[in-house]
Order: C-alpha cells, then structure tokens, then sequence
C-alpha cells in the first residue's frame, strides 16, 4: 500500500498533540474509523475522486503522519496511492493542503 509518511517532532504532552490533532480533524470533517485494524481518519467519496486517509502513530517526541488516497469499487479489493504523482490530483492536492496544515497544528501545540 502507497502512503506519504512525515514524522514530525512535538514539544508538549502527547495528549495534547492528539487532541489538536483531533480538534483539526474534526473541523475539517474527517470521520474516524477501523481501517482493516488500523484507526485513521476518512473522507471523501472513493467513486469520484478517491477517498483521503490520514494515520497518526505517536512516539517520543514523534508524530508520524502517513497518509494517502484509497479507491473502493463496488466492493472490489481497494487501491492505494501516495500523495505524489497525477492521477487524483485534486484529490491528492487537498490531502497534500491538510498534511501541511497539520504540520502547523502540530508545531503550535505547546
């Protein structure tokens, strides 16, 4: 499966971080679901341009960010693709938009 993956360092409490996390996930209307035993955050519609997928795994003083664009097709296996390349790239182009304002509401949590 393709993902875009950063790491980014954190000051702070880590619940903290996730709660910023959380809070911004939220307002951009992300759902939070079991992703084949994986917790991400969802949105968009897989038949017209993909569906937007962000994972958050916290170590110390690390967030590591994966993210990328899933396609279901009338219950067939899906597809993935990272954040790079051309096709979806609309799609791809928002996720790229919200990876990077993560950054910033990661950086800004003290």
């Amino acid at each position: 499966m393709a993902r875009t993956i950063k790491e980014v360092p954190y000051r702070g409490q880590v619940s903290r971080v996730d709660q910023a996390i959380r809070n911004y996930m939220a307002t951009e209307k992300f759902a939070e679901i079991d992703n084949d035993g994986e917790m991400c955050f969802i949105k968009g519609s897989s038949l017209w341009s993909g569906l937007q997928m962000f994972k958050f795994e916290y170590s110390e003083e690390i967030v590591r960010i994966s993210a990328w664009i899933e396609y279901r097709f009338f219950g067939l296996r899906s597809c993935s693709a990272g954040l790079t390349g051309i096709i979806a790239a609309w799609t791809k182009g928002r996720a790229k938009y919200r990876m990077d304002q993560l950054l910033e509401v990661i950086e800004a949590v003290k």
